[in-house]
């Protein structure tokens, strides 16, 4: 696979292998292995059963993807992405290097586009080494509807896909477009909760994962416009008391917010598994990360590290002398008028009851579960409140939206500052300070999503067209990914003004 799909696979259901060691060079697989193979995983995914597929995996794959993933594995992760996405439909298909193919498939059960990669193990018996999925992928195959004629047009046309995704299964949540201070769409499909069942509403409070950075990066942002603050100041500056001085020495504020710092995320490390104690404050969380190396010298390179929203909450709580949550529900909260958005406990009245098909969040630990939802337990560890541990509802976060835009939470000048890209992530998207930063056809886009498990979130934010879609779900299934891509490519088709 090419470096940017490998890019662009790295937070996406995968079904990933390594090619198995071995000494010598490799021989080249036959010209068509790699085709043939992608034909056969295709044919086989789209009857998706498990008993053929398990065999398929036992007689097709290399030994280092069984040992990594067992064949009963990899045939319930194949059950999942067609719970996800349906039957794949063969668009065109061509072979990338001696051991590698590249489809594009249309998914019938999202009706949109994807790109397929299947590798071969590089020496014989040339078995599969790895099946990739870009689930939803810029490339054209015959979706039912490209364009919309208008914002209304917009607006009816998301209802309805979100409303046969959950009619599906796929998608259960809510769907709010405002355009100009005026709501075109706002709707609630599928279960808050399965036992009792209960519906969602408009009004259902999200756990909202990594979205919540936006509110961390508007704090740190306020103390940077009172004068507090300067984002060239370092951590070993800023918190004394961080017990790796040396890196805290060479690490800014500013690569705190791009993710540039180097810092390992706690999350992938596993320390955050290992050691699910609970915390409160975020420098309880220092632990799991400050003995850890970089991973890189800082502002050399870009890597997504929950450890840094963890020291930005730090530095919030030190400048500001008050706990974390205070200062954001003053400065960030209270101001954008987001009276229903708290760092509260999961499981309260009225919030939705997060579910997966997949057994755990992140690591080997994540088994999928075709057969059955996994309802998150409440006291399940949740990311550090500056990382990712807030709830809120639709309409708050279109609140947030409308107040960064209004210039209520921050000036032209600072706002302008922390939605200028600082990092390059390897694809069509930027990072910007706190904020992701990409383009839907020639319009701009400012936002973040979120991805925990049992939750998929999303804020996109349309500056020049003072538009907000906001996409919360409860369910970690396609929905949201497919809703916001949808939303994204027939915004992109619509007039300016």
């Amino acid at each position: 696979m090419s470096p940017t799909a490998t890019l662009r696979l790295l937070a996406l259901m995968t079904i990933l292998a390594a090619p198995s060691a071995a000494s010598g060079s490799p021989t080249p697989a036959p010209a068509t292995a790699p085709v043939s193979a992608l034909h056969d995983w295709l044919a086989l995914y789209n009857r998706h059963g498990q008993a053929e597929l398990e065999r398929f995996a036992k007689a097709r794959y290399s030994a280092g993807e069984l040992a990594d993933r067992p064949a009963d594995e990899i045939a319930q992760g194949a059950r999942v992405w067609f719970l996800n996405y349906g039957t794949m439909r063969l668009v065109s298909v061509r072979q990338t290097s001696p051991r590698e193919a590249e489809a594009v498939v249309h998914k019938a059960g999202v009706d949109g586009c994807a790109r397929l990669f299947v590798e071969l193990e590089p020496r014989p018996p040339h078995r599969i080494a790895g099946v990739y999925l870009e689930p939803f992928a810029e490339v054209p195959c015959g979706e039912r509807k490209t364009a919309v004629r208008d914002w209304a047009d917009l607006a009816s046309s998301l209802d309805a896909y979100a409303a046969r995704l959950a009619a599906e299964d796929r998608f259960a949540g809510v769907v709010l477009v405002r355009r100009g201070g005026r709501t075109l769409l706002s709707r609630a499909y599928g279960a808050r909760r399965l036992s009792p069942p209960a519906p969602n509403t408009p009004d259902t409070r999200f756990e909202l994962a990594s979205v919540s950075k936006l509110f961390t990066a508007a704090a740190i942002a306020r103390l940077v416009e009172q004068g507090r603050l300067s984002l060239d100041r370092t951590v070993a500056e800023l918190l004394p008391d961080y017990p790796n001085r040396e890196i805290a020495a060479r690490i800014t504020v500013r690569q705190l917010l791009s993710h540039t710092s180097g810092l390992a995320d706690y999350y992938r490390s596993g320390a955050a598994l290992r050691d699910a104690r609970p915390r409160v404050r975020p420098s309880e969380w220092w632990p799991l990360f400050a003995a850890d190396p970089l991973q890189f010298a800082p502002g050399s390179k870009y890597d997504y590290s929950n450890s840094n929203y963890v020291l930005l909450g730090s530095i919030v709580e030190q400048v500001s002398g008050e706990p974390f949550a205070a200062f954001v529900g003053r400065e960030v909260f209270a101001r954008a008028g987001m009276t229903e958005t708290c760092y509260c406990a999961p499981g309260s009245p009225g919030m939705a009851e997060p579910r997966s098909r997949h057994t755990r969040l992140a690591g080997p630990q994540r088994k999928a579960s075709p057969d059955r939802w996994v309802v998150v337990p409440p006291d399940w560890p949740r990311p550090a409140t500056p990382a990712g541990h807030s709830v809120s509802t639709a309409a708050d976060l279109a609140r947030f939206a409308e107040a960064l835009l209004d210039h209520r939470l921050l000036g032209k000048q600072t706002l302008d500052l922390f939605l200028t890209p600082a990092a390059d992530i390897g694809g069509p998207e930027e990072r910007a300070l706190g904020f992701e930063s990409a383009r839907a056809g020639k319009r701009r886009l400012i936002g973040h999503g979120g991805f925990s498990w049992g939750v998929r979130a999303q804020l996109d934010v349309y500056p020049d067209d003072r538009t907000v879609v906001v996409i919360l779900s409860n369910a970690e299934v396609s929905g949201m990914e497919a809703v916001r891509a949808k939303s994204r490519r027939w915004i992109a088709g619509l007039p300016p003004g």
